[in-house]
């Protein structure tokens, strides 16, 4: 098992992420786009300018969706929100063609990513630190790089929950705070 580590920039004008192995060496990136209708992001190797996949999520679709790009921009990996999960989130993930099921718990922390046979990786988020950190735990023989981008989906997925759920609160708020005057 190897683990590695996600580790969001805090003061940033667009998403960033820098991921680590256990001793701390850079081992890739994760830029987002600064002005996009979508979420889209590109993962890099450190030194190589050009992405080893993009990640794009779908918009106007029914459940939150997100592609994954190869160089070629073809699709690797598809994940979808499973919309009758009870006690948590559940994802499908689909990778060129074999399915995994994400289970994650109810506050969103912590998700495991498995296939037939077993979990293949194990995302825990970290508390006390700067921006969205994780320890994610890659089994021997699953590809780290398609594991490190399906970490950020799911940080999308996330960030875009937490966006809706404060526009909401600050929608909601001007109507019950406003009133007939007089």
């Amino acid at each position: 098992m190897k683990y590695v580590y996600l580790k969001q920039k805090v003061f940033a004008i667009r998403d960033e992420y820098k991921v680590y192995d256990e001793v701390q060496n850079v081992l890739y990136e994760a830029k987002g786009k600064f002005f996009s209708l979508h979420s889209h992001k590109d993962i890099f190797k450190v030194d190589d300018p050009t992405p080893i996949y993009s990640i794009r999520q779908k918009v106007l679709t029914f459940v939150p969706t997100y592609f994954l790009y190869d160089r070629q921009n073809a699709v690797v990996a598809k994940l979808a929100q499973q919309l009758l999960a009870f006690f948590g989130v559940r994802f499908n993930l689909l990778i060129q063609g074999k399915k995994y099921e994400i289970q994650g718990d109810f506050f969103g922390y912590n998700y495991r990513i498995a296939d037939e046979n077993g979990t293949v990786v194990q995302i825990q988020k970290k508390f006390l630190a700067w921006g969205d950190t994780y320890q994610v735990a890659i089994e021997d023989g699953f590809d780290e790089a398609l594991a490190v981008s399906v970490v950020l989906m799911i940080d999308d997925f996330i960030d875009d929950k937490r966006r809706q759920a404060a526009a909401g609160g600050i929608a909601a708020s001007s109507h019950s705070s406003g009133g007939r005057n007089r």
